[in-house]
């Protein structure tokens, strides 16, 4: 391949979720061809108004008709994304704005049309598109895999920029030369087209537990926003951003004073422009990794080439500046997308969307206020300036007056630049409304296409040109953490080792390749079950736990906080668990059987008086718990010989003294290849990050926010429906700690309490399949995955290791 070949390659957008997504291809075209149907309504309606009243102010009126159903609505309709079908919504919500299209173009051909039916249709087609945008936003996640969802930010930005800057060209030729009824017409049949290849898109039905829509689920949302201080500092920035930085109110009079009137067109144009220059050269994208800190860069560029356009004193120089600012705003919005994708949990996704839809529609509409404010009491450059100004303001304020925007340092594992983001993602305005002028004079039939558009335009990301490409990239992929998070799936509330255990039942984001090709896939043979050995005898002066014998343990009714007394029987029982998992590891080996390995730690534990706690939980056969290379945990010792490359957990807890301790650990088996490796060895570190994050006073949740956000540098799956555990006197007490950040878990550390971490990372997905046997759970999509885990105590300033050897 040229050189020149190999830059064009870098540049171009990256087209892998299109080729490997049916319902993406299906889902885009659909938005190519509606986009230009919306805008030649978008046209033509106040072009119509005009001609029916000739008064600026019905035509600006129709934006006061639709920001009421725009709120409502929106949280709504993120309600209804998460609790039915998003295919259905989507489909009935684009049948229901054609018949509205349908209304227009009737009300058109009458010879005295009517101003009433024009406000009717813009409310509805605004509650409409409200209710339809939540599903559009939450189902691209599930039609596109993890791995390609920056790329699918960067060709649906793409989508919406051509048609920023295309569709009101081809709307005014329309409306100029072949009239009114031909613009609704056009628009009616777009919608058709829409419909019928939205059919082809597979069911996508909500989560087993999904609430049903109601003031309740919408609150829900609402809290889980809250609780994540990262995704509601966007909301604020949002709002912020277009409060005192949106230009495009005062842009016919700034082309004035620049005595250049034919510029405006030009300067409306600029935004969307460089917007979609950055979406034809994005290919880069895909090779961040860093989206915070990319979003970071692209703000403060945003607010730099706003102050430049309020001061120059050219209008090309303007141009240019409104150009680069387009193109910043670009990257802010495919990282921000990306962020949005990669982190929100299934279930909430179409209620945190509505919420999105709120913070940008209410912003453009009180920024345009206040440019037109501030250029009435200081002048229009002020204004636009000053503008960007008032917002880097805002970003000091919440960078010094806010701490929740920051909570904690980078030594503790937790998002270290979360604050910071926040508050330059405030100074720069994120979201330059480049294209949302045409919402202050009106908009009917497809609100939410141009919502979309011009968030899009706004607040979607890439770059311009290679040079400045070739130096973001750095810049961004040098940053700390990003911001990606993986938010809270509430499902499997129970015990960690609770059998049978319950398969997942949320959709696996993107597809799983049939099993007979996942071995080929990971360059390795998939594992498969063994012979099982007799059972392995303790001797009778050993005393059992009670749940021996039994079906299930006897619920845990006692207190998490533990007394002294307690504690110290647990550090005997810890130090013989490490120390049993330390002996069988010794031989760890290619060509040893995991039932040697049980053995091994079987004879240990006896011979120094504990029983392992495995055997005979809830049925469970051996003494300890053996998962290779794709087992995620609870693998069954047998007669699976090790082989060279394998990776090995071993998983021993040791009961002694009426108390258990519990730990495992991940090995490598002979020659390990580096990817692996280094899955182990971060696993390790995500492991230490968290013991550190322990301090009394904190949530636990705290926990599995250290872990999530260490995991996702490395695009590593973080699974959530096995958990660390309460355990003392009793196996798993029914206390929860989630590897990954759960608002829910809400419980406050204090000292005394005792509970494991055991943080589980996977190459890969973190759905899972469980074997017959009802206790091994493997990755869906086989890839490897590593664990470690610890029993801890917390002490007044942090938490001791008990299961040391």
């Amino acid at each position: 391949m040229t050189e020149e070949a190999s830059i064009l390659r870098a540049l171009l957008p990256d087209l892998s979720p299109w080729r490997a997504s049916a319902d993406f291809r299906r889902l885009w075209l659909a938005g190519v061809i509606t986009n230009f149907g919306t805008f030649l309504t978008f046209v033509a309606v106040p072009v119509q108004l005009k001609e029916l009243t000739g008064s600026a102010a019905a035509v600006g009126a129709i934006g006061a008709v639709e920001l009421v159903p725009l709120i409502v609505f929106g949280l709504y309709g993120g309600a209804l994304a998460d609790a039915y079908d998003k295919r259905t919504l989507i489909l009935g919500t684009e049948a229901a704005q054609g018949l509205l299209s349908g209304a227009l173009l009737v009300n058109a051909l009458l010879p005295e049309p009517a101003i009433w039916p024009l406000y009717v249709v813009a409310a509805l087609s605004a509650a409409l598109g409200a209710l339809q945008r939540p599903a559009l936003d939450s189902l691209v996640p599930r039609i596109v895999a993890y791995e390609h969802l920056t790329a699918a930010g960067s060709l649906n930005s793409l989508r919406w920029t051509v048609g920023g800057v295309a569709g009101p060209a081809l709307a005014g030729v329309v409306v100029a030369y072949a009239g009114l009824g031909w613009a609704y017409g056009a628009d009616l049949v777009t919608f058709a087209i829409s419909v019928a290849l939205g059919i082809g898109l597979a069911a996508s039905p909500a989560a087993h537990e999904a609430v049903k829509p109601s003031l309740r689920s919408i609150a829900e949302g609402a809290r889980y926003a809250w609780s994540r201080k990262e995704l509601l500092g966007t909301y604020a920035i949002d709002l912020a951003a277009m409060f005192f930085a949106m230009p495009i109110a005062v842009l016919p009079f700034l082309a004035d004073e620049l005595h250049a009137e034919w510029s405006l067109g030009l300067m409306y144009a600029a935004i969307p422009a460089g917007s979609l220059l950055v979406s034809l050269t994005s290919g880069w994208t895909s090779r961040v990794h860093r989206h915070g800190r990319a979003v970071v860069f692209a703000a403060a560029g945003w607010g730099v080439a706003m102050v430049g356009a309020g001061a120059a004193g050219n209008v090309w120089l303007v141009l240019a500046f409104l150009a680069l600012g387009g193109c910043f705003d670009m990257v802010s919005g495919i990282f921000r997308a990306a962020m949005w994708n990669q982190t929100i949990p299934d279930e909430l996704r179409g209620r945190l969307a509505g919420i999105e839809l709120l913070s940008y529609s209410v912003g453009p509409t009180t920024g345009q206020v206040r440019a037109g404010g501030m250029a009435a009491l200081a002048g229009v450059r002020a204004s636009v300036w000053g503008g960007a100004g008032r917002a880097w303001a805002t970003a000091g304020a919440l960078w010094l007056l806010a701490p929740f925007l920051a909570p904690l340092k980078a030594k503790q594992g937790l998002r270290p630049a979360s604050g910071r983001l926040v508050a330059v993602l405030v100074a720069g305005g994120v979201v330059p409304p480049g294209i949302r002028l045409p919402l202050q004079v009106a908009f009917v039939g497809r609100v939410h296409r141009v919502l979309g558009l011009l968030p899009c335009a706004v607040r979607a990301e890439a770059v311009l040109g290679r040079a400045f490409g070739a130096l973001f990239h750095l810049l961004v992929d040098q940053a700390v953490v990003p911001l990606a998070r993986l938010a809270d799936r509430p499902s499997l509330e129970q015990s960690h080792r609770t059998a049978p255990l319950v398969p997942s039942i949320v959709p696996h984001i993107g597809r799983i390749p049939p099993l007979d090709t996942l071995a080929a896939m990971s360059g390795q043979s998939l594992l498969v079950p063994g012979e099982l050995s007799p059972a392995r005898s303790v001797p009778g002066n050993i005393r059992r736990p009670e749940y021996v014998g039994k079906p299930a343990p006897t619920p845990y009714t006692g207190p998490e906080v533990q007394t002294p007394e307690t504690v110290e029987a647990m550090r005997v029982a810890g130090r013989i668990a490490a120390r049993a998992m330390a002996e069988a590891a010794k031989n760890i080996a290619p060509g040893v059987t995991t039932d040697e390995l049980d053995r091994v730690a079987h004879e240990y534990m006896c011979d120094h008086g504990a029983y392992p706690s495995t055997l005979g939980y809830r049925g469970f056969p051996k003494s300890l718990c053996t998962s290779v290379n794709e087992v995620i945990c609870h693998g069954i010792p047998d007669s699976t010989v090790l082989r060279d490359g394998d990776i090995i957990n071993l998983d021993v807890t040791a009961y002694i003294g009426g108390v258990h301790g519990d730990n495992n650990a991940t090995y490598l088996v002979g020659d390990v290849d580096e990817e692996s490796r280094l899955l182990v060895e971060r696993t390790r570190e995500a492991l230490s990050r968290a013991i550190k994050a322990v301090r009394p006073g904190r949530q636990i949740n705290i926990i599995g926010r250290v872990i999530e956000s260490y995991a996702k540098r490395f695009g590593y799956g973080v699974v959530r429906d096995f958990t660390g555990h309460g355990i003392n006197s009793s196996f798993h007490s029914g206390l929860i700690v989630p590897h990954y950040d759960s608002p829910h878990a809400t419980t406050v550390i204090q000292p005394g309490m005792t509970f494991t971490i055991e943080p589980m990372l996977t190459l890969g997905t973190y759905e899972y399949d469980l074997w017959e046997d009802g206790w091994t759970v493997v990755t869906k999509d086989r890839r490897r995955t590593a664990q470690f885990e610890h029993t801890l105590v917390v002490t007044d300033s942090g938490a001791e290791i008990l299961t040391l050897p």
